[in-house]
């Protein structure tokens, strides 16, 4: 994982470009048996009976004036990558929802011409707070669906992403071991295991074929869990019950 991730938000006409820096610390601490469940359950884990915690430290903020173009927002950022020891350690991370392909391929060139570190730049698109039926268009529109969770009971989320021919890339936290069987409609990984997703979701995307299969037996799959089929299981659940007590 790198070290150093920059955040990047491009603008449009009537919004300003903004960039973030951080830097990823661990914090590490001996083992204490007092404060065990405290740590447990602030959200950290436990390597070689020590304590780890991922802490994310703001190093640079800019926010650029509204109107400016894109290839300056190229140039500020290529200078962050500048510093030595961000060049080879972070991660260009941005929001290009609405700005086009084309200013993403500005930042891609910037790359190939080794301007922007050693790590390909990500392009994401963050939609905020959509209603329950732009959730279904999202699921539409994609092939898999990344869960890399701390824990979890049944995750809804997951169901839904099954019964709309997802993929599921889970971790084994709780309740999603029971939506996934490894190799046939996804994957499970153990929540801190960044290589393995990465390494997993690599592998799918390069074989189409074997993706399309995975997402056709998670629709079968997810039939398990229809709410009718559900009802009638726990109405011969309980009629069983009612025949022994006679």
């Amino acid at each position: 994982m790198a070290n150093f991730s920059i955040g990047l938000d491009l603008g449009q006409s009537r919004d300003s470009s903004a960039a973030v820096l951080v830097e990823r610390v661990l914090v590490i601490e001996p083992f204490d048996e007092t404060t065990f469940d405290q740590k447990h359950s602030a959200g950290g884990y436990w390597i070689d009976e020590r304590y780890v915690v991922d802490t994310w430290h703001v190093r640079h903020i800019r926010k650029w004036p509204l109107g400016t173009d894109y290839t300056a927002v190229v140039d500020d950022v290529a200078d962050m990558f500048g510093d030595p020891d961000i060049n080879h350690q972070a991660k260009l991370v941005m929001d290009y929802g609405g700005v086009g392909r084309g200013v993403y391929d500005m930042f891609v060139e910037a790359y190939r011409a080794g301007r922007l570190g050693d790590r390909w730049p990500d392009r994401v698109t963050l939609t905020g707070w959509i209603k329950p039926e732009e959730v279904i268009e999202w699921y539409r529109r994609s092939d898999i669906m990344l869960l890399p969770s701390l824990s979890e009971g049944l995750p809804v989320v997951g169901v839904q992403g099954a019964a709309m021919g997802l993929a599921l890339v889970l971790s084994n936290a709780g309740g999603n071991v029971d939506l996934v069987e490894p190799g046939v409609n996804g994957f499970l990984h153990d929540p801190q295991d960044e290589e393995g997703f990465r390494e997993t979701l690599s592998m799918m995307l390069a074989d189409p074929e074997g993706l399309l299969a995975q997402r056709k037996a998670s629709r079968r799959l997810a039939e398990k869990f229809d709410l009718k089929r559900l009802a009638l299981q726990y109405e011969a659940v309980f009629e069983d019950a009612r025949v022994k007590k006679q």
